[in-house]
């Protein structure tokens, strides 16, 4: 795969949106304690970057989600991940989303 292609100028095709996740990235507590949050089942937070011309669903770029990524996940260039939308669980406002 080509490593100068920018993620945010690629349109996902059909029914697939791409998406910057949440989780599984490096946190610190307020006690300094560095770990990083897995993402195994359950609903994780991640934000729409672009969406697929077959996608039903009512989002758009920068819309703040929460995905069931099991399943759902087509593929991956950089830090933006490519998914079916069937993954969208819900659209939240920024502060509800955990």
């Amino acid at each position: 795969m080509n490593n100068n292609l920018d993620p945010d100028k690629i349109k996902p095709y059909g029914e697939l949106v791409s998406i910057r996740k949440e989780w599984g990235k490096e946190k610190t507590t307020e006690e300094g304690i560095i770990y990083t949050e897995k993402g195994q089942g359950g609903l994780h937070k991640a934000y729409i970057v672009r969406v697929g011309e077959k996608v039903t669903r009512d989002v758009k770029p920068g819309d703040v989600i929460m995905v069931e990524p099991q399943g759902n996940m087509r593929g991956q260039i950089k830090d933006v991940y490519f998914m079916h939308e069937d993954g969208i669980v819900m659209i939240v406002d920024e502060e509800d989303a955990v």
